[in-house]
């Protein structure tokens, strides 16, 4: 909604802003799935967080200072992008070391749940904070979740399993040769989580920036 109705950008400026946007998760993905496999995953989601937090706070000081402008729409996208890959991945990996391995069907089922109410009522809640406040200054509602978000994590007491220490470049180049050796379907699906990352619950901060969400690719 900041590019459309602040900003008046342009059908094809909009469509310049979503391949923008899409373009981390087509290139990085890969190589993010497998460095977020190296790493303790908790930390990536709190960075994360607290990093969407950072960039996004961009947009309602340039909107108040006067300076907001569609060149830092698509750098704040850009780097959403980038941070919405880090996070994407890593929440499903993080979810088996918090709950028993029979609690992960109930578990999985929660977080997908979640995911899909805040996909519902994400667009609803981030129009009428719109119309009240405009654009620019709603996403600081956006901004509060996401540092609301990092504490919650930081609040976690459960210790995670130490990361394996093999390179994530390593790891990645093996992905992408399985296929090639393996043309099997179980091959192409072992890597669904590198190349395919779920869908964003982050539905509120790109309701305030777009005037429908855009859709992810489910495993």
């Amino acid at each position: 909604m900041v590019a459309v109705i602040t900003l008046r950008a342009t059908p094809v400026e909009v469509g310049a802003l979503r391949t923008v946007e899409f373009l981390p998760f087509l290139v990085l993905s890969l190589v993010v799935g497998a460095w977020v496999d190296r790493q303790r995953r908790r930390s990536i989601l709190i960075g994360s967080d607290v990093g969407h937090a950072l960039v996004l706070l961009a947009l309602p000081v340039a909107f108040v200072l006067g300076h907001l402008a569609l060149w830092l729409l698509y750098l704040v996208l850009f780097l959403v992008g980038i941070l919405d890959v880090c996070a994407e991945i890593a929440a499903p990996a993080y979810l088996p070391t918090l709950i028993e391995r029979d609690q992960l069907v109930a578990g999985n089922t929660a977080l997908q749940t979640s995911r899909s109410a805040a996909q519902v009522a994400g667009p609803g809640l981030a129009g009428a904070l719109v119309a009240a406040v405009s654009a620019p200054l709603a996403i600081v509602g956006d901004i509060l979740s996401y540092l609301a978000s990092g504490l919650l994590l930081a609040l976690i007491r459960r210790p995670e399993p130490p990361p394996a220490s093999s390179s994530a470049w390593a790891i990645s180049a093996c992905s992408r040769a399985r296929p090639s050796r393996d043309p099997s379907p179980r091959a192409w699906g072992s890597d669904a989580p590198c190349w395919a990352p779920s869908p964003s619950w982050r539905w509120g901060s790109r309701s305030c920036l777009w005037p429908r969400a855009p859709s992810r690719c489910q495993p």
